[in-house]
């Protein structure tokens, strides 16, 4: 989803190829004018043949010009299997540092929230078992995610995800999702649930 930073600049993060290469990259274009006009490509995370995609980056602005953007990444040859990475930016989205693993199992696309208490609220489905919609908190700004994910939705298979969530009141969220049902038809899945 697209993100509007506090001075109103608005970026929608993707990802694809670049160039011949055949790795997938995270990426995001910038617009000052509203959504008028685009800026050109910036590299996020540069994804390597020899060393692993990032996929469906989730950009959050932290304070202003801090930006954290947690990536997909499924194929690892040389690093821990299906985990998110993760890497910030400390100049609007400019430059980036280096991305560093999570001990976070990935699945689909993460979602970042920030709660009322300042917290950051990571939600993502699970794909591989125990599937199921998972949440983790960071109570640093994501530069931990503490020694915990909890399972807020169960799901009868690794086909879902792509969570949205919102904090109601302070503690209690409302995520939606897409899933399967045991019969295996697809659909759009809602969960009430409180903060620990």
């Amino acid at each position: 989803p697209p993100v509007q930073l506090f001075d109103g600049t608005l970026m929608i993060p993707a990802y694809g190829g670049i160039g011949r290469s055949t790795a997938w990259s995270s990426m995001l274009y910038r617009s000052s004018d509203g959504g008028a006009t685009w800026s050109e490509m910036i590299v996020i995370a540069r994804g390597r043949p020899q060393t692993r995609d990032y996929q469906e980056p989730a950009l959050m602005e932290l304070e202003p010009g801090h930006l954290l953007c947690l990536h997909r990444v499924d194929n690892d040859p040389i690093g821990p299997p299906r985990i998110f990475w993760q890497n910030e930016s400390f100049d609007n989205g400019q430059n980036w540092c280096k991305p560093q693993p999570t001990p976070i199992q990935s699945g689909a696309c993460p979602r970042l929230l920030k709660l009322h208490d300042g917290r950051l609220l990571l939600t993502y489905g699970r794909r591989l078992e125990p599937f199921g919609i998972y949440a983790a908190i960071s109570e640093d700004q994501g530069t931990s995610w503490g020694n915990e994910s909890w399972r807020v939705r169960r799901t009868p298979n690794g086909d879902q995800g792509y969570t949205s969530s919102i904090e109601l009141e302070p503690g209690r969220i409302f995520t939606t999702s897409y899933a399967q049902n045991g019969r295996g038809v697809t659909g759009i899945t809602g969960t009430f649930w409180d903060l620990p």
